[in-house]
């Protein structure tokens, strides 16, 4: 076997070339064995690190997801709500209860800029919708979006309870479609 003899009797003699050569490939396996640990090593390196970044990537995705789902749920809310608004005073107290519920305060209620800002946060979390989800929905959200944008632009510019009315119901109405 391989050039190793049992030499428990003296008449039998080893073949040392023999012997040898089984010493160079014990030598070649080990230089194998080494270069595919060396291999493996470098392979879980480069490989755990990037599974790791996969997951923070989609847990990062999953929040932004998150955050868009309940804006949308108060955008339901705010759209059930806003049925009852009889003026344009009310639709700003209405947007920022559904939006806005837990920071806001009273000194808020009444402050253009304030609602302002907060209407431009969430048409930009809302625009966003287009990049986080399929083109459907995106699709969707941003004409949800869009007559949101008219609705409040009356707010802050033109201050017409008629036209008011119209965007109020027209966003009502569109909003009543997605839904179905």
């Amino acid at each position: 076997l391989f050039g190793w003899r049992i030499t428990y009797a003296p008449e039998l003699e080893n073949d040392w070339e023999e012997i040898s050569g089984v010493a160079a490939w014990a030598e070649v396996i080990t230089a194998i064995t080494s270069v595919v640990a060396s291999f493996l090593a470098v392979w879980f390196a480069i490989q755990v690190p990037r599974k790791i970044a996969e997951q923070q990537d989609k847990i990062a995705l999953f929040e932004k997801r998150y955050h868009l789902y309940n804006l949308l749920l108060s955008c339901q809310s705010f759209t059930l709500a806003l049925k009852a608004a009889e003026n344009i005073q009310d639709a700003w107290k209405i947007f920022l209860f559904a939006f806005y519920s837990d920071t806001l305060d009273n000194k808020n209620l009444n402050d253009i800029s304030y609602v302002s800002v907060c209407y431009q946060r969430v048409i930009h979390d809302l625009s966003l919708c287009d990049f986080l989800f399929n083109s459907e929905i995106g699709t969707g959200v941003l004409a949800i979006v869009k007559q949101m944008s008219y609705l409040l632009h009356d707010w802050f510019h033109v201050n017409d309870q008629d036209m008011f009315t119209k965007h109020k119901n027209d966003f009502i109405a569109l909003h009543s479609d997605m839904e179905t």
